[in-house]
């Protein structure tokens, strides 16, 4: 796909966004926008694609150690947000 097919894309997703999405967006692209110019941020953005086990990962600003290191991070949020609530696990079996 050249750049003006892919823009003819973006402008088609963009106009049949519903107000939810088109926020959600929004917040998704201001925040990819804090890693491009001065006191940048990073980022590391995972993709799958639907109805495959096929994962696509794109960085900002940052290598891939630094990817590496965010992705842990990630990782570990997630554990806690997924095993807060969980029993202690003498209490599996």
């Amino acid at each position: 796909m050249d750049k003006y097919e892919r823009a003819r894309f973006v402008e088609a997703r963009v106009k049949n966004m519903t107000s939810d999405e088109s926020e959600h967006f929004q917040e998704l692209m201001f925040r990819l926008l804090h890693c491009y110019g001065k006191e940048a941020s990073r980022a590391v953005i995972i993709f799958e694609e639907a109805d495959s086990q096929i994962v696509h990962v794109s960085s900002a600003n940052c290598n891939e150690m630094e990817a590496s290191e965010m992705m842990y991070k990630a990782k570990e949020f997630f554990e806690y947000l997924n095993m807060r609530d969980a029993p202690p696990k003498e209490m599996f079996n």
